[in-house]
């Protein structure tokens, strides 16, 4: 699998969270709660992203 076909998936995985987190609240309020569970998601596997693969 080449960068741009992952790129291409990690779009399609976050936009679908982004429209799973739209409930009628404002865009902003919106994109906050995103920014914030996108942070939370990274800081709660930070060891697992880091890990060197041999």
């Amino acid at each position: 699998m080449d960068l741009k076909a992952v790129s291409g998936q990690v779009e399609e995985k976050l936009s679908s969270l982004f429209e799973e987190l739209r409930s009628g609240i404002s865009e902003r309020e919106d994109s906050r709660s995103f920014g914030a569970m996108v942070e939370k998601r990274i800081t709660d596997n930070w060891e697992c992203i880091c890990i060197i693969r041999e």
